[in-house]
C-alpha cells in the first residue's frame, strides 16, 4: 500500500504528464492550423465567461474568475517576473482605472506562466498598484487562448467580453487610452 506521500507525488507526476500532454496538442494544433483571429476570438469570449473553476489565482492563492468583472472593460497585461517591462507597466494600468472609474474598467496584471511564490516575491521588490488586479497563470491559459507570442501583451475586451484590442510589446498610457476611448464612445 502507498503512503500518503507516494500516492502525492504519483498524482503529481500524472498530472504533470497530462499538462505536458496538452500542451503538446496545442502546440501540435497552432502549427498545423496557424493563427485564426476568429477563433482567438472565441476562445478568449469563452475564457471571460466561463464561471467554472480556473486555472487563475489571486495573491492570496484563490481561485479568480474574469466573470467576476462581466459588464466592464477589460485591460488585461501579460507580465512576467523576468520581463524588464512589468514595472514600467504596472503604474499605467494603475493610471487607467483612476481616469476611467466611472466608466467602470478593471485593469489585470496576470502573470505568465511563473509559480505564485515566484511571482510574490518578484512583486515584493516593486511598488504595488492598489487599483490593479494581480492573477498568476501557472497553466499560461491566457497567453495560449488569446494566441499570444510577444511579452508583454495587452487584450482589452469590451463591455460584452468580446476581444476589442491586442497589442504585443510595450504600452504606453495614450496608446491604452485611445482604445478605451474607442469603446467607451460606442
Amino acid at each position: 500500500m502507498q503512503s500518503q506521500g507516494e500516492f502525492q507525488k504519483n498524482k503529481l507526476v500524472i498530472f504533470g504528464l497530462l499538462l505536458v500532454l496538452t500542451l503538446a496538442a496545442l502546440l501540435t494544433w497552432s502549427v498545423r492550423y496557424g493563427y485564426n483571429r476568429e477563433e482567438v476570438d472565441t476562445a478568449a469570449a469563452e475564457l471571460l465567461a466561463d464561471n467554472s473553476a480556473t486555472p487563475y489565482l489571486t495573491l492570496n492563492g484563490e481561485p479568480f474568475s474574469f466573470s467576476t468583472y462581466r459588464g466592464k472593460v477589460r485591460v488585461v497585461n501579460v507580465w512576467a517576473s523576468w520581463s524588464p517591462l512589468t514595472e514600467r507597466e504596472l503604474p499605467i494600468l494603475n493610471q487607467l482605472v483612476t481616469d476611467y472609474e466611472s466608466v467602470g474598467i478593471v485593469t489585470v496584471a496576470l502573470n505568465r506562466k511563473e509559480p505564485l511564490e515566484r511571482a510574490k516575491a518578484y512583486l515584493s521588490t516593486i511598488a504595488l498598484q492598489p487599483k490593479v488586479v494581480y492573477v498568476i497563470d501557472e497553466t499560461d491559459a491566457f497567453y495560449t487562448s488569446v494566441g499570444g507570442y510577444a511579452m508583454p501583451e495587452t487584450v482589452i475586451f469590451d463591455q460584452n467580453g468580446n476581444l476589442a484590442w491586442h497589442h504585443r510589446g510595450e504600452i504606453s498610457y495614450e496608446l491604452v487610452k485611445t482604445e478605451i476611448e474607442k469603446l467607451i464612445q460606442n
